[in-house]
């Protein structure tokens, strides 16, 4: 029951983020509801009654209140320094290699983190319908790995944030805050870390349960099986053997040969050509019967 229950959650949880990070690759693609509402920042001037909506692959602009008018093509790592209007006051970003590696970098970590997430998910589907331990901690293996691929880029994406924020207020009249994309990736980074946690789990549970089942059953088993043996290790049989030989029910005066099969008897008894059949015993493979010694046979005269 954990490992069906645990992999639908993570595999819930796969969905969940890989819905995220398609909402952060398709925002401001065009001017749009709800696709001009997803941006990393914004910034804007009150006095000049401006404003840009910067997000992965264009900004946006409008006026001071939100009202957004237009977007701009879509070009692949857009650097935002190079938002018109912006530019002027951040010159040395605009033409820094370091920065636009920075955002090209973080452009191709949310294409694999996507595209990951969703190969990943739908592997996800039909594990709940296996038994073995080792497909749970795959996927717990994938999903963390993927888990630090989004991680790197909401890294990135906090630091170009931040730093943007910090260079655009530095300038009399302009505000700046962070956008709802920059939640929406912290939103996908924790998913995947709890979606690998659960996968972990669903392995870990259905390991400690597949191994009591195990022994009860192979306890039952030799229950079941010892009710058949001629001779079982039940303690209270054991009790009444260890009785009978107290009360000398079982005690033998001479000790003799063992003699098994069709043999004749040993040297210490009075018919030495006389032949006597033994019932043989048997027994169930892997267990040994026990040899019985003969009782004194009586003296003929």
């Amino acid at each position: 029951m954990c490992f069906p229950l645990f992999t639908a959650l993570g595999s819930l949880l796969l969905l969940f983020s890989f819905v995220l990070e398609l909402f952060i690759l398709i925002g401001q693609l065009s001017n749009k509801v709800f696709l001009r509402d997803l941006f990393f920042g914004s910034a804007w001037n009150t006095g000049q009654n401006t404003r840009y909506n910067l997000a992965l692959w264009n900004y946006c602009s409008g006026d001071a209140s939100g009202t957004v008018n237009s977007c701009a093509h879509p070009t692949p790592a857009f650097n935002w320094a190079n938002t018109p209007g912006i530019s002027n006051m951040l010159q040395s970003q605009a033409n820094s290699g370091l920065i636009n590696n920075l955002f090209l970098a973080m452009f191709i970590l949310f294409f694999i983190a996507c595209g990951w997430s969703l190969l990943i998910w739908l592997a996800s589907i039909p594990i709940c319908c296996f038994r073995h331990r080792v497909f749970g901690y795959s996927m717990s293996t994938l999903t963390l790995i993927n888990f630090f691929v989004m991680l790197a880029a909401l890294i990135l994406s906090l630091v170009m944030v931040l730093s943007g924020v910090r260079d655009i207020t530095a300038y009399e009249g302009w505000n700046a805050h962070a956008g709802n994309l920059l939640w929406i990736t912290i939103g996908a980074t924790i998913s995947l870390l709890l979606a690998s946690v659960f996968f972990s789990c669903g392995s870990a549970g259905g390991k400690s349960r597949n191994k009591k089942k195990r022994k009860d059953d192979d306890k039952n088993g030799y229950n079941d099986y010892a009710s058949f043996l001629p001779y079982t290790t039940d303690p209270t049989y054991q009790d009444n053997i260890r009785g009978g030989y107290a009360n000398g029910q079982y005690q033998q005066q001479n000790s003799e040969t063992p003699v098994t099969g069709n043999q004749g008897l040993a040297t210490g008894s009075p018919h030495p050509n006389e032949t006597q059949d033994y019932q043989q015993t048997t027994v169930p493979h892997g267990y040994q019967t026990p040899t019985l010694e003969p009782a004194n046979l009586p003296r003929q005269n």
